[in-house]
């Protein structure tokens, strides 16, 4: 459920905070995740094949949001955010299907 506050960008930090997701009849895909990003760091998110990488940055991108646990922006967490106006400021790159515009733009640096 997601709720009516004004998400306009982002100020200070994405905190990931004891993150559980899971998907229909399976093992925890997430499973106790911590971690903070700080605004205007750049972050690589590396793992094996089904680790949960994907998964982790779909609830970031509030395309679901975490079954336990608590994912905040700004110390507000995600579900207190009117939907429409967090999709509308937020997207990741996705390297599996861009790896040739993020290596470029890597290479650049």
């Amino acid at each position: 459920n997601w709720g009516n506050v004004e998400f306009k960008n982002l100020k200070k930090n994405v905190t990931l905070k004891n993150i559980y997701y899971k998907y229909t009849d399976q093992k925890n895909c997430l499973q106790d995740i911590n971690i903070e990003i700080k605004k205007g760091e750049m972050v690589g998110v590396i793992g094996s094949s089904g680790s949960g990488k994907s998964t982790m940055l779909d609830l970031i991108a509030g395309l679901n949001l975490p079954q336990k646990g608590n994912l905040t922006l700004d110390n507000i967490s995600l579900h207190e955010y009117k939907k429409d106006k967090y999709s509308n400021n937020i997207g990741y790159v996705d390297t599996v299907r861009n790896c040739n515009i993020v290596s470029k733009y890597i290479s650049y640096f």
